[in-house]
């Protein structure tokens, strides 16, 4: 932990203070989904300064990538704006590209789940080179696996937010419909995350791994 703040002090503070700041701002509003969802993005930040510290170094871009999707997604939970047709929603039921006053083409929800497992997708992949030999790297089958570990993540993600509906009154996790678009949200991510993945350890590209 010493090292990692160390070696990313801004990053570190960022990232400690918007978590800091929601946090206490679910507690404040009685935003129950949001205080769990605050302990899983502890524990999964935890999680990934133990993966830098003991597996693999895990390159900066994708650090700030993971950082910026916490504070997305706690923006997401807790940012109010009012809908097309004057209802109260929070940002992650906002149409990017409305179709009608119901509907659209891209939620921002769907968005960050791409852009999430994109990003887990890449951390599988850093995670994932110490155990390939050097001309393995370069082959796309392993990071076809890192695809689907991606997609895996983004499955355990459904399922912590089914606890949610379970177990708390009242959630914005939507129904079936709002789960297969993640679903889909998260494969698509993770194919663009395990595609520039294999580009960069094709290239050799620092930006694949950290020493």
């Amino acid at each position: 932990m010493v090292r990692f703040l160390r070696d990313h002090p801004i990053l570190s503070a960022f990232s400690a203070l918007y978590i800091a700041v929601f946090a206490a701002l679910s507690i404040v509003k009685g935003n129950a989904e949001f205080v769990m969802y605050t302990v899983v993005v502890v524990l999964a930040a935890a999680l990934v300064v133990f993966l830098d510290r003991k597996v693999a170094r895990i390159p900066t871009w994708i650090l700030w990538c993971l950082s910026a999707w916490g504070i997305l997604h706690m923006l997401g939970g807790n940012l109010p704006l009012r809908g097309p047709g004057g209802e109260d929603i929070v940002l992650y039921s906002l149409w990017l590209i409305p179709f009608n006053a119901e509907s659209g083409y891209l939620k921002y929800d769907q968005l960050l789940h791409a852009f999430g497992f994109f990003t887990s997708t890449c951390v599988c992949a850093v995670m994932l080179t110490p155990m390939l030999r050097e001309e393995r790297r370069r082959s796309a089958w392993p990071f076809v696996l890192c695809a689907l570990a991606g997609m895996g993540l983004g499955a355990l993600n459904e399922v912590v937010e089914f606890a949610a509906v379970l177990s708390l009154p009242d959630t914005n996790v939507g129904g079936y419909i709002n789960t297969g678009w993640d679903l889909v949200s998260n494969a698509v991510g993770a194919a663009i995350g395990a595609a520039v993945m294999w580009w960069l350890a094709r290239r050799g590209s620092p930006g694949y791994a950290r020493a």
